[in-house]
Parts: C-alpha cells; sequence; structure tokens
C-alpha cells in the first residue's frame, strides 16, 4: 500500500513539474565530474560591464562587508535576466553564499551552503551540492542535490533540494565491500524512482556536463572591488 501511495504522489509531482519549474545535471555518479570552470577575471570583467551602474554600486558594498582572508568573489549567470550574480566562497568553511539584486538591494539566494563541490546551470535557476561520506567513491558515499534558487526563499544547508541523489556502498557481515552500493533517489523531497529522477532532472534543465564551478577563478575581495569600480 505504502509503495503504491509513493508512486501517486510521484505521478502527481510530475503532472505539476511545467508549473514548478516552468521558469527553469547531470549523470548519477558524475553529475559534477565534468563541469566547466566559472568565471575567470576576465568574464567577470564582461559579466561586471553588463551590469549596470546601480547593480555595481551593490555589490561594491556586498563585497566589503564580507572581505575576509579566506574569502573569494566571482560573478556567474545564474537565473535568466541580465544581471549576473555575485558569488561568496568561505574557503576556511568550504562555504559558498550568492546574492543577486532585486528591488536596488543585494538578496542572499544562498546562504553559507556547505559543499566539497557547488555548480550551477546557466541561466537555469538551478544551483547543485555535491556531498561525500565514509571517503566517498564506489566503496564510501556520495550525493548529489539540486536547488532552485529563484522560488523566493534562501537556500541554506536545511533546505530540501528539488532533486536529488545518494549514494552508499555495500558492506558485508565481515565488513568487506560486495562491489556493489545502493542508490536512492528524491524528487521534491519525497522518494522517487531513477526514472522519475531523470525526467524531473530534464524539466529543471539538469544537463550531463553542463554545469559550471561557482568559484572556480574567482578572485580576492580587493580585485573585485577594482572591477566593481572600473
Amino acid at each position: 500500500m505504502r509503495g503504491k501511495m509513493k508512486q501517486r504522489l510521484c505521478r502527481c509531482l510530475l503532472l505539476l513539474l511545467p508549473v514548478l519549474f516552468s521558469a527553469c545535471s547531470k549523470d548519477a555518479a558524475g553529475a559534477g565530474s565534468g563541469a566547466q570552470g566559472g568565471a575567470s577575471e576576465e568574464s567577470v570583467s564582461e559579466a561586471i560591464g553588463e551590469a549596470d551602474g546601480d547593480s555595481r554600486e551593490i555589490y561594491t558594498q556586498t563585497v566589503r562587508e564580507n572581505m575576509g582572508e579566506d574569502l573569494l568573489f566571482s560573478l556567474i549567470y545564474l537565473d535568466g535576466d541580465e544581471v549576473p550574480e555575485l558569488v561568496v566562497y568561505d574557503g576556511f568553511c568550504g562555504c559558498c553564499s550568492i546574492y543577486t539584486v532585486k528591488n536596488d538591494a543585494a538578496v542572499c539566494l544562498m546562504d553559507e551552503m556547505t559543499a566539497v563541490e557547488l555548480i550551477y546551470f546557466e541561466r537555469s535557476g538551478v544551483a547543485a551540492r555535491f556531498a561525500r561520506w565514509n571517503g566517498g567513491g564506489d566503496e564510501g558515499g556520495y550525493g548529489w542535490y539540486y536547488y532552485r534558487m529563484t522560488d523566493g526563499d534562501t537556500v541554506t544547508d536545511d533546505s530540501v533540494p528539488a532533486l536529488g541523489l545518494t549514494y552508499n556502498a555495500v558492506y558485508d557481515e565481515a565488513g568487506a565491500y560486495t562491489g556493489r552500493g545502493v542508490t536512492d533517489y528524491t524528487c521534491a523531497g519525497l522518494e522517487c524512482d531513477e526514472a522519475a529522477y531523470r525526467e524531473m532532472a530534464d524539466a529543471l534543465g539538469i544537463t550531463e556536463d553542463g554545469g559550471r564551478v561557482c568559484w572556480e577563478n574567482a578572485v580576492s575581495g580587493e580585485e573585485m572591488l577594482v572591477l566593481l569600480t572600473e
């Protein structure tokens, strides 16, 4: 009975996808393995060139408020408009925050999300967090969690992902790796099968090798301030 109820819930979610994700990945085991680099200093400068004066001023203030030895900054095109989003990466805690400009103010889309790697799908409004445990890889565990960044709520470590995948290696009673693992899928926080997972990934615009690393080639706060005020 419970299995049938889950199947019905998954079907209902899929029917709602055009409504939930109309504005908006990767293979299960390697969603970020082929992720492209983020903004280089040159492309950061290009993105700033497309930002208007108000956005430059707002981001300048945001950078000044977040200056620190372990902090790096980049600009990415996360949503569909022409104003880039500001990425703040804290190397000390391994966490990332993302800001955008709305109503002449900086708005935090993601607040200190902890991740081994954080990627985004350009102009889709989707970002994905990679985590690992027990050493990761085939003999450990890992997960990919995809978040819609344009739903209005600030995304944190406690947020429910729109789409999720977790893998855990299977060990026998003697503690030896069996050579296999179990992969579980979630769609909008509910268990779903792989077919539903992949259908939702397509609806979100998640494509294999389509993700870009949010902070790769980011610049220091001082460099970002120079670029913003040029």
